[in-house]
């Protein structure tokens, strides 16, 4: 079954409702008509029969005497227009009558509306001639079902323009839209000036800027991740294959040996943290524990006090004890190597690093070189370094800072990365856990 469009779908609801409605308005006319010729015919009635009794004693009841009666009492009340009977009924017998195409007694059509009187005896019985009022009811019905389709339709087809003037300007964006699967840089024009659909047209640029924006960081991605891992590779084979290339000494092959196990190291590194990172992108969830924020930056930076030492920092650290946190002990462990990691590698030579540890808060700080604005925007994108000449002598991947700001983000933590005249500062603020 094919799906009917809005178009189609909205003209059909409003032709319902329109029909729904003039039915209901014929039907009310119809019978609000019919009640009320009814009633005024009811009314004739009851006013010629007052009439009659009230003028009955002066005149005889024969038969040629009906007829100058009626004229009288037609007269008296103004209902000449009207064809009126009157039969006098003894025993069940008419007995005499206005007219001889009166009806007979008891009345059968339904031609006649009837009331009786009682006289003397004998009855009375005063006739309203109804064909003809019943006949133009029926006119009426008819030239009234008749507006109401005519207004039926005139009201469908305008409904059917109307709802497609309203919506040709989604056709139109609709068509917008199919030109821009081929080109995500192509941006929608409102195809009207209505507020609704300005907001929509905005609303679905924006989207197509954070497509692209996305495409591109996919592609970025891809060739740096390329590239991070054909450089240990090249390096690795390349240390093989000196190292084949002929007879070395043992002392030789443990150097080639140890840088080719360098390399690997580098590799194996690189693909934990993708794994990790990919791991945090698709919201898989770890199963969370109580740990001490502190003892973990502590057992980081062990690791890295020997490098802060020969670059010659002038380190600050002061941490609180038991600053707990509600997380995974492999994010947690990554995260406070990568950010303190990060610090230590770009610090300046010389310069001081400050790392802050309490509860609900981890600081770090290190002075650094002025960080561009453009660059800046982009430090948390993954294999993204702002300054490349300095990736030999500082080593790393290019994935710290994502993988710091993609497990508060996983977290439910806040980031926050600032640049001071002098340095740079991370800032991951830890809500308490409700």
């Amino acid at each position: 079954m094919t799906n009917l469009s809005l178009r189609q779908r909205l003209t059909g609801l409003a032709g319902l409702l329109s029909f729904s409605l003039l039915l209901l308005t014929w039907i009310l006319l119809v019978g609000a008509n019919r009640k009320f010729e009814r009633q005024n015919k009811d009314a004739i009635l009851t006013a010629v029969s007052r009439e009659l009794m009230e003028e009955m004693e002066p005149w005889q009841t024969a038969d040629g005497d009906f007829p100058e009666m009626l004229e009288e009492i037609e007269e008296a009340i103004d209902i000449t227009a009207e064809r009126l009977a009157v039969l006098r009924v003894r025993n069940g017998e008419v007995v005499a009558r206005s007219h001889p195409r009166d009806p007979n007694w008891p009345a059968d059509s339904e031609d006649w509306l009837t009331t009786t009187l009682p006289y003397h005896g004998e009855q009375l019985v005063v006739a309203l001639y109804y064909a003809e009022s019943r006949d133009m009811l029926k006119q009426q019905a008819v030239v009234l079902g008749m507006a109401a389709l005519c207004c039926f339709l005139i009201l469908t087809a305008a409904t059917w323009l109307l709802v497609g003037r309203v919506l040709s300007p989604i056709g139109k964006l609709s068509r917008q839209a199919k030109a821009a699967e081929s080109d995500l840089g192509t941006r929608l024009i409102p195809p009207s000036t209505d507020s609704e659909l300005v907001e929509l047209v905005s609303t679905f640029n924006q989207f197509l800027a954070n497509l692209t924006r996305t495409s591109e960081m996919r592609s970025r991605f891809y060739s740096a991740a390329s590239h991070e891992l054909r450089t240990p590779l090249q390096a690795l084979s390349g240390h093989l294959e000196l190292a084949l290339s002929k007879e070395r000494s043992a002392e030789e092959y443990r150097r080639s040996l140890e840088e080719a196990t360098e390399q690997t190291q580098r590799l194996i590194r690189l693909t934990q943290d993708l794994l990790l990172l990919n791991r945090l992108e698709t919201s898989s969830q770890a199963k969370p524990q109580t740990l001490d924020l502190a003892d973990y930056c502590e057992n980081s930076w062990s690791l890295l006090a020997q490098q802060a030492e020969a670059k010659n920092l002038q380190v600050d650290m002061a941490w609180q004890q038991e600053c707990e946190v509600q997380t995974s002990p492999s994010y947690l462990t990554s995260l406070c190597r990568n950010l303190l990691e990060n610090a230590v590698k770009y610090a300046t030579p010389g310069g001081r690093l400050e790392i802050r540890v309490r509860q609900g808060e981890f600081r770090v700080y290190n002075d650094c070189p002025p960080i561009e604005a453009e660059d800046f925007n982009r430090l948390t994108e993954p294999f993204f370094r702002p300054d490349l000449s300095r990736t030999g002598s500082t080593g790393g991947n290019g994935l710290g800072l994502s993988l710091v700001s993609a497990i508060a983000h996983h977290e439910g933590w806040q980031l926050q990365l600032h640049q001071t005249r002098d340095g740079f500062e991370a800032v991951l603020t830890v809500p308490d856990k409700p």
